[in-house]
C-alpha cells in the first residue's frame, strides 16, 4: 500500500482484467473435451488465483508476486500446450523448437537481472534504500526504510551525523503518516526518534497518537512513561506503565519501569511484585535483579535482597 493503488469498478484496468479472466474461463469451457491439458492449466490458475484475488473473500495481505507462484504454474502449463500444439515432441526435437530458444533468452535475461540485483541485498538498509526509489508510494517500504535509518543512527555517537539520520527518518515517517493516517507503528516510531532528538513534546504526541489508534501499543505506552517520569509526573507514569503491561503481559521493560516508579514512591510490596513478574520472563536480567535486590533491602528485607544483588554482580562479571 499504496504503490499499486486500489481501484474501483470505474477503472478501465478492472474491466480489462475481468474480461481476460472471462475469456480464459470461456476457453476452458469451450475446449474441456479436446484440450484437457490446457483446460487443466487454466483451471489450476483460476482456482489458485482466486485464493489471493480478494474478490471472493479478503485475505488482508499486500500485493506480492509470491501470490502468483501457484497460479503461474497453471498458466505455464496452458501456454506450453498452446505453443507445442498439444503434441508430444520427439526425442531431441526440443533443441530445434523455437520455444526452446525463447526460454533460453528469457532465462538468460532473468539471470542477468538477478546478478544486477545482487548488490541491493548487501543488508536491509541497502535493500530498502534501493527499492524506495522504485516504489516511492509504498508506505510499508518507507516505514521500514525509516527503521533502518534509525538503526544506523543508533550505532553512531551523539553528533551532527546521528542527528541528520534521525531527522531523515522522521521525514520519512511523516510521509508515511500523512499518506496512511492510521499507521500507528509509524507514529510510535516517530515518537521514539523525536525523543532521541530531544524533542519531548513531539515524542509524546507520537506516542499518544499511536495509543489512540491502537490501545495495545505496549511500547508506546511504556515510552510515554519515561517522559512522564522525567517530568516528575509519577502518577501518570504509573498509569501508562500499567497500560503497557496490560497490553503485553510479557513486556519485561514495562514491568521493570513500573516497579522502579512504585519503589520510588515507597510502594515496595507492589514494586517487588512487578520485579518478580519481570523475572518470570527474564530471570537473568541484570537490571531487574539489581532493582529487586534494592527494593527488598529498602523495604527492610536485606537478607532476601542480597542474593539478587550477588547474582547481578556475577552476571556482570561474566559479561565483561
Amino acid at each position: 500500500w499504496n504503490q499499486i493503488p486500489l481501484t474501483g469498478w470505474g477503472a478501465p484496468g478492472v474491466w480489462g482484467s475481468l474480461l481476460v479472466l472471462l475469456l480464459l474461463l470461456a476457453a476452458a469451457i469451450r475446449f474441456r473435451h479436446t484440450r484437457r491439458q490446457m483446460v487443466f492449466g487454466l483451471l489450476w490458475m483460476g482456482a489458485t488465483f482466486s485464493l489471493a484475488a480478494n474478490v471472493f473473500f479478503l485475505i488482508g495481505t499486500s500485493y506480492g508476486e509470491r501470490l502468483l507462484f501457484l497460479p503461474s504454474a497453471g498458466f505455464a502449463l496452458a501456454v506450453a500446450f498452446v505453443l507445442t500444439g498439444g503434441r508430444d515432441l520427439q526425442p531431441g526435437a526440443w533443441r530445434k523448437h523455437p520455444v526452446t530458444w525463447g526460454v533460453l533468452v528469457a532465462v538468460g535475461l532473468g539471470s542477468l537481472l538477478t546478478i544486477w540485483r545482487l548488490p541491493a541485498w548487501k543488508d536491509s538498509y541497502t535493500l530498502y534504500r534501493t527499492d524506495i526509489g522504485r516504489s516511492p508510494e509504498s508506505v510499508k517500504l518507507r516505514y521500514h526504510y525509516a527503521l533502518e535509518t534509525g538503526k544506523a543512527a543508533a550505532e553512531l555517537p551523539q553528533g551532527p551525523e546521528r542527528q541528520a539520520l534521525l531527522q531523515e527518518a522522521l521525514r520519512d515517517l511523516d510521509t508515511v503518516t500523512r499518506r496512511h493516517p492510521v499507521y500507528w507503528e509509524a507514529f510510535s516510531t516517530a515518537g521514539l526518534y523525536a525523543y532521541r532528538l530531544g524533542d519531548r513534546e513531539r515524542a509524546m504526541a507520537g506516542y499518544e497518537q499511536a495509543t489512540s489508534l491502537n490501545p495495545s501499543a505496549a511500547i508506546a505506552w511504556s515510552n510515554m512513561g519515561i517522559i512522564y517520569a522525567e517530568r516528575g509526573q509519577l502518577d501518570k507514569a504509573l498509569e501508562v506503565y500499567r497500560k503497557a503491561t496490560e497490553a503485553d503481559p510479557r513486556f519485561v521493560d514495562a514491568w521493570t519501569n513500573l516497579g522502579a516508579i512504585l519503589a520510588q514512591t515507597g510502594q515496595f510490596e507492589e514494586a517487588i511484585a512487578a520485579f518478580r513478574e519481570a523475572m518470570t520472563y527474564e530471570p537473568d536480567n541484570i537490571r531487574v535483579l539489581k532493582m529487586m535486590g534494592a527494593a527488598l533491602r529498602d523495604s527492610g528485607h536485606p537478607e532476601e535482597g542480597q542474593p539478587h544483588l550477588d547474582k547481578a554482580a556475577r552476571l556482570e562479571r561474566s559479561h565483561r
